[in-house]
């Protein structure tokens, strides 16, 4: 079950892998609990805890101020009447359950930022402040400031400016700094540079820093003895608490340096939301990343139980957005599983340097990835997705007209280049290779065009070279990488000796299927996908994600005058390449620079105005046509994908699974829980529904079909699930 709230601490006891919920689900590390451990301790009520004194002399140090105090809570206290500014998204105002109400007294008037600014400023504060004498009013006192605020940093310039504004009312100014270490390694400001325009900071300690517990308050000295006080009277007087001043001084000296590798994830995952179609709502400044459904049509709680399925917690949608933490026990490959759905299958850009690749890719994907005349331009893989175009998906959402339309789709990576010698490592080749064994399907690109422009790495243009170059380069890695496996594996084999356990079969069988593989691929000199392979040596080759298992579809990019009359001197001669040594392969044509126009086109009018003008000036045998759309469904189905629909008012989408998915696994695309009690599905025909018109004539017609465990989904099925109550024994 998703959240249903930003700050919600209720929900299912899940096992956590990592955790974006907050970066107050930090916990200590082992080093932190060693110098816990061997920490000094005294009574701190007496003033003689060296560890506490040390934590709070370094704090005053670094913020200027004279003199803090380690508390467990964070309460500014003046006597009433008075009232205190704060931003009304201020976490004193909203989530600390009236505490300041409570406990001062206080009204807190709330103030919005105005308009154009994440931020208060004195602009919008001064309207609000009561200055005057007047008994029916309380006078405002204090000033509460909180940076960061949704993880955006507060500028210096302002603060300095609401500081004169104070100054000039004799108002105090508190800033609530949790999240002010942040604020200080965005900005390359120093915690001195902020609090040297307050008279009073709290600075939170087991937020990012990642302590257990508690926060220091700085100030003056009289101001600090004063919340000493308080600080006992709210049952706050700690005794011998030198552990927890250890593991607050051990977070600022070894977890604060760490904080910019945490913005730098931050901002890694928002790019990569935003690649994959999502709205990222709120500026990326530290730690926190806000995004909203954008136009992927994915919804937030759909990424939040799929995320829990992998272990990964994450709140749900506040409104129409979504917060996501980063901290220093959240690493980027928490980041890559949680955007990385199960069945989000994905094809590679793969061919030579400078055959028009990252164009194709930028074409393809409305993507702005560089293109240029030199090799190695694209260095690490850009990803984005594409939508497939189906015209059954065109027709059931125009049927049902819902709210909400999720098509079928397919991600798409740009690959470096490849060159001679790659499998060797020559030319960064093993770390693109790398990049080729992460994808399922490969979009083997080649150019048949001459340019004086374009730099062709082998001096000259020959496609069908090109092509046979890649393909060697892909099979020498297999061969390397067999011939390692084969030889680790035949010494651990030959130790069995005869006869042994029924896991000592299974080895042996293994290994003779590992051989067989070797065998293909380093004597007969051919790609594993060439071979007939039964379903147990399948299982043993799909693990090793050899690059010459992956499927291929080849494209041509030709010229555009050579692309309108189809015609060009090497589409034949790259033909039969591909019929001689891989039959059944798809070669689909395409031009490069007619695909790049039409994307910097606006409007679809203009685009075929264009097309219509390039059939005729080249006097092309059929209308000239864009080629994106076949490569993407062709790409699609060379991946062995398929889908089946779920439509209705609310809701058309496509459901990605792979062909010969039965019913109850394709019940699992939608939630786990759907497989585990599957019960039956409700099919219809896509056709049958097409022809009748409605759900009951299809029902009338005898055609709405039930079927059970054992029912092969076809591409196209429109499908409604029975499952059980997953919480049942």
């Amino acid at each position: 079950m998703a959240s249903s709230g930003m700050y919600s601490n209720r929900g299912p006891k899940i096992h956590i892998k990592y955790d974006f919920r907050s970066d107050t689900v930090t916990v200590p590390t082992d080093a932190m609990k060693a110098a816990m451990i061997q920490a000094p301790v005294g009574d701190d009520v007496f003033g003689e805890d060296e560890s506490v004194k040390a934590l709070e002399a370094h704090v005053a140090k670094l913020t200027g101020f004279p003199s803090a105090l380690f508390i467990c809570l964070r309460t500014h206290l003046l006597q009433p009447p008075h009232t205190i500014i704060a931003d009304s998204r201020s976490h004193i105002l909203n989530y600390e359950a009236a505490g300041t109400a409570l406990h001062s007294q206080a009204q807190v008037t709330p103030v919005s930022p105005l308009p154009g600014f994440n931020y208060l400023t004195a602009a919008a504060i001064q309207p609000h402040l009561v200055v005057d004498d007047d008994v029916h009013h309380a006078p405002t006192r204090v000033i509460e400031l909180e940076n960061t605020l949704g993880g955006e940093v507060m500028p210096l310039e302002a603060m300095r400016e609401i500081r004169a504004l104070a100054n000039k009312h004799n108002i105090k100014v508190h800033l609530d700094g949790a999240r002010l270490w942040n604020a200080c390694v965005a900005s390359g400001l120093t915690l001195k540079d902020y609090c040297s325009l307050c008279d009073s900071v709290s600075l939170c300690l087991s937020k990012g820093l990642g302590a257990p517990v508690g926060s220091v308050l700085v100030g003056s000295t009289p101001f600090v003895n004063k919340a000493r006080h308080f600080r006992k009277l709210f049952g706050g007087g700690m005794r011998q608490i030198g552990m927890l001043g250890a593991a607050g001084l051990f977070a600022i000296e070894h977890h604060w340096p760490q904080m910019k590798g945490v913005h730098e994830n931050a901002q890694y995952l928002a790019s990569q939301l935003s690649k994959l179609g999502f709205k990222v709502s709120r500026k990326t400044e530290t730690n926190m990343v806000w995004f909203e459904e954008g136009a992927t049509g994915v919804g937030i709680d759909d990424i939040q139980n799929a995320a829990s399925e992998k272990g990964i917690a994450m709140l749900g949608a506040r409104g129409t957005e979504c917060r996501l933490v980063l901290h220093h026990q959240v690493p980027r490959e928490a980041i890559e599983s949680l955007l990385d759905p199960s069945n989000n299958l994905k094809a590679g850009i793969v061919g030579l340097p400078n055959v028009g690749k990252s164009s194709f890719f930028n074409a393809l994907t409305n993507s702005s990835v560089p293109a240029e005349n030199f090799p190695y331009c694209t260095i690490d893989p850009a990803e984005s997705r594409v939508a497939v175009p189906d015209p059954r998906f065109d027709w059931l959402c125009e049927h049902y007209k819902p709210a909400s339309k999720v098509p079928a789709w397919l991600t798409v990576f740009d690959i470096a280049g490849l060159t001679k010698g790659a499998h060797e490592g020559q030319g960064l080749g093993n770390a693109f290779l790398s990049h080729i064994r992460a994808v399922d399907g490969i979009l083997h690109l080649t150019r048949a065009f001459e340019d004086s422009d374009i730099v062709h790495v082998e001096g000259e243009i020959d496609p069908v070279r090109d092509l046979a170059i890649i393909h060697e380069e892909l099979r020498l890695k297999d061969e390397e990488q067999l011939n390692k496996l084969v030889s680790s594996k035949k010494g651990e084999v030959n130790r069995l000796g005869s006869g042994g356990s029924v896991a000592d079969k299974a080895k042996k069988e293994e290994f003779e299927i590992l051989s067989k593989i070797h065998k293909w691929v380093t004597e007969e000199k051919k790609d594993v996908r060439q071979g007939t392979w039964n379903n147990k040596e399948i299982e043993v080759i799909n693990p090793l994600q050899l690059l010459t298992a992956k499927p291929v579809v080849y494209l041509c990019n030709l010229s555009e005058r050579d692309y309108s009359r189809k015609k060009n001197k090497w589409l034949p001669k790259i033909k039969g390449y591909i019929d001689a040594n891989y039959p059944g392969d798809v070669l689909i044509p395409y031009s490069g620079i007619l695909e790049m126009k039409l994307a910097a086109m606006e409007t679809p009018e203009e685009k075929q105005a264009y097309l219509t003008e390039l059939t005729a000036k080249y006097e092309a045998p059929a209308p000239v046509q864009s080629a994106l759309s076949k490569i993407i469904i062709t790409g699609y189905q060379a991946l062995q994908l398929i889908y089946f629909f779920t439509a209705g008012p609310d809701e058309v989408r496509a459901w990605t699974i792979r062909k010969q998915t039965k019913a109850p696994q394709a019940a699992g695309t939608i939630h786990t829980d759907f497989e585990k009690t599957f019960i039956q599905a409700e099919v219809m025909k896509y056709d049958d529904l097409k022809e009748l018109g409605n759900e009951a004539a299809v029902r009338a017609g005898g055609k709405y079909l039930m079927k059970g465990r054992e029912y092969v989904v076809d591409d196209g099925d429109i499908m409604y699930f029975k499952a059980g109550d997953a919480k049942k024994k």
